[in-house]
């Protein structure tokens, strides 16, 4: 049998993504770009608060990864990443990372005008910015060996 209709998260990647390009702006910085991703599946996800902690109990872990993979690659395109080496998938799987921890916080917190949950995100960004250059770091050193 073919899925034929958009699921739960399908819907929140679509609501997700219609937030992000009313928000975005060209000169906008790619952090900037990101944050704003993740803020607006927050927003697109809050009216259905209740209905995401029951999946995300009864999600197959595979599944939950597929769902969060498939958002942080779209909010990466958004962007305007254009990346198809190794950097495609380590921006994905750090963002996805930063996304599950947001949300997790997210849920755990009464943050109704998510300035708490900004600064956690803020927070998350930066941690990664730190690992990206340290990785940037790491690939000149081993090319110069």
């Amino acid at each position: 049998m073919t899925k034929t209709t958009p699921d739960f998260f399908e819907k929140i990647d679509a609501e997700m993504l219609k937030i992000m390009r009313k928000n975005l702006k060209k000169d906008m910085r790619v952090r900037d770009k990101i944050a704003l991703g993740v803020t607006a599946r927050l927003q697109a996800l809050t009216p259905h608060r209740d209905e995401l902690l029951h999946k995300i109990k009864s999600l197959p872990p595979q599944q939950a990864f597929k769902n969060i993979w498939r958002a942080a690659d779209l909010i990466w395109w958004e962007a305007g990443d254009t990346a198809t080496d190794y950097n495609h998938y380590s921006k994905r799987i750090l963002l996805c990372g930063v996304m599950a921890s947001t949300t997790l916080y997210w849920l755990n917190t009464n943050d109704k005008n998510m300035e708490k949950t900004n600064v956690f995100l803020d927070h998350r960004i930066n941690d990664i910015l730190k690992i990206g250059g340290m990785m940037g770091k790491l690939k000149s050193r081993t090319k110069t060996a």
